[in-house]
């Protein structure tokens, strides 16, 4: 099996520990996990920092899009977990707006790649842990905002996958442990996620 996991920080493996931002090794990366554990399985982690759900409406995102699945063919399945960045990189989040690109570029997907399967994966939800972690620069009822607007987000992408026919999962009812800025995943949650998803998978392929 070929599997393409399109993603943000939290596939691309970022440790939030280290000054200025690094990543964790391989053997940490719940990516890396995953195709230790399935040896069978061909793993293709294309999580990028600070990644948003791109605007299919444009002509050179959907081509870059595009571009990145066709140069991976054939694919078994596609997995996309993005939106966090969508909600946090701003201070009036809008999970309703979230959803609707997210529903123009997996219909795009449906549309170019008919033979590819595809998942949807929600993110695990924003800031779930003790009040004093927070940043003091914000005030609580922005976390607050935050933290609705995450639930309301894995709500939005659920009613999507019934409404467009695909697998979705919702990492948000996993438990996965964070890092320190309740964001990241922490080296246990990378482990979890990657026990998770693996049997996300073998549901979504009948493996």
């Amino acid at each position: 099996m070929k599997i393409l996991f399109y993603g943000d920080s939290n596939t691309y493996g970022f440790d939030p520990r280290e000054y200025g931002g690094g990543r964790y090794p391989r053997g940490v990366r719940w990516t890396g996990r995953l195709a230790a554990a399935e040896p069978g399985w061909e793993i293709i982690n294309r999580g990028l920092n600070g990644r948003q759900v791109p605007d299919i409406r444009r002509t050179v995102v959907r081509q870059q899009v595009e571009a990145m699945l066709r140069a991976e063919l054939p694919l078994d399945l596609t997995a996309v977990m993005l939106g966090t960045n969508d909600l946090l990189l701003t201070a009036d989040p809008d999970a309703a707006e979230t959803v609707a690109r997210m529903e123009a570029l997996l219909t795009f997907l449906q549309e170019e790649f008919p033979e590819m399967a595809l998942l949807l994966i929600a993110p695990p939800l924003l800031f779930r842990g003790p009040d004093e972690v927070w940043d003091p620069a914000f005030p609580p009822a922005q976390f607050r905002r935050w933290q609705a607007e995450s639930e309301s987000l894995n709500q939005g992408y659920r009613q999507l996958a019934e409404r467009l026919g695909i697998r979705f999962c919702d990492s948000g009812d996993w438990g996965i442990a964070m890092g320190f800025d309740l964001v990241h995943f922490s080296e246990a949650g990378h482990a979890e996620f990657a026990r998770r998803i693996a049997e996300e998978l073998k549901k979504a392929l009948e493996y």
